[in-house]
């Protein structure tokens, strides 16, 4: 039963991390910007957010294989109305 709580460091959750990530709250400092939508946007948008990555997913569906979503100025619009 002892061997239960032996829990390797690194395999705790912080759930801070997970409320700001999943719950749409203030991302954990250290978190990785995209500088690419961010400047398209006109205000700091982390790589990991769940709008973002919706966004993506959904156009990548959208379009043949290897093209860039961000090549396609109708989903720029779409993406700057996504975080307006």
């Amino acid at each position: 039963m002892n061997e239960d709580y032996n829990v390797p460091a690194g395999g705790w959750i912080n759930v801070r991390n997970l409320q700001s990530r999943f719950l749409g709250g203030k991302e954990e400092p250290g978190s990785r910007i995209d500088k690419t939508v961010s400047r398209i946007v006109g205000k700091e948008v982390y790589a990991a957010d769940p709008r973002l990555v919706r966004w993506v997913v959904e156009k990548k569906k959208m379009l043949p294989e290897g093209e860039d979503v961000l090549s396609h100025p109708e989903f720029i619009e779409e993406l700057k109305q996504l975080f307006k």
